[in-house]
């Protein structure tokens, strides 16, 4: 038969234990919505790498998110700290760690994102050999993750929105184009005498990796040239024309 004594350590075992989840596991990956992804890359000339993330969190759990976290296939990372690369509508912290295949990312916030709120932010940096060289001809492959969230200095998955905001674009090299890429992005833009592709959520998933490979191509570096001469006799004569 079972004693009173006996049930009241029962009953309190069960609490430590209900308790101990808690602490372990504050909000389920499930509360915390990554509802924006979206990536502008710049492949430099050198091979060096340039990269600013665009990021919606929103945290639907009850308890407060410190931060995230997410990989990059390179070597090292330097931030970029100016607005137009990178800002944190709660302030943040960057710690920059080493680890298997590539280097972490770490933003700390200086608010937490509390029950109920969004966080919005840009994160930019260089990379270096992130790139592959062969040659003439480079090659990346860019994944597309979502980050993990810190919550109580464990890191958690994200679930996905309903209707996420995956996009990216990729600008390669001057006068470089491309021999293979995938997915199909939805459009080839060519800007600032670069080629471009495009991808919108019709066409990246989070979970994708972007295959691109491509060579210094001799008529396109001519096309440029000309073009480059063009523009310049175009501004020389509007400015004549403006100083009579």
């Amino acid at each position: 038969m079972i004693s009173d004594s006996d049930l009241m350590i029962a009953r309190r075992f069960c609490i430590n234990f209900l308790i101990l989840l808690i602490i372990i596991n504050p909000v389920s990956a499930s509360e915390i919505t990554l509802n924006r992804w979206v990536f502008n890359t710049t492949i430099h000339d050198d091979g060096q790498v340039e990269e600013v993330i665009q990021a919606e969190i929103e945290n639907g759990g009850s308890s407060s998110i410190d931060g995230i976290s997410f990989i990059i296939p390179a070597s090292s990372i330097l931030m970029i700290y100016d607005f137009s690369h990178t800002f944190s509508s709660k302030g943040q912290i960057v710690e920059i760690k080493g680890v298997s295949g590539g280097t972490k990312i770490i933003v700390s916030f200086n608010d937490s994102i509390m029950a109920g709120q969004k966080w919005d932010g840009r994160i930019g940096f260089t990379a270096d050999n992130w790139v592959k060289k062969e040659g003439s001809n480079y090659s990346i492959d860019i994944p597309v993750e979502a980050p993990l969230a810190v919550v109580s200095g464990k890191e958690m998955k994200l679930s996905i929105g309903s209707d996420p905001d995956v996009r990216g674009q990729v600008f390669l090299p001057r006068s470089f184009e491309l021999i293979s890429i995938e997915p199909e992005p939805f459009r080839e833009l060519f800007q600032y005498d670069r080629i471009v592709p495009t991808w919108t959520s019709e066409k990246l998933h989070i979970g994708d990796t972007i295959h691109i490979k491509a060579a210094f191509s001799n008529v396109l570096d001519k096309i440029i040239e000309v073009d480059e001469k063009a523009r310049n006799l175009a501004d020389r004569i509007k400015k004549a024309k403006a100083e009579g």
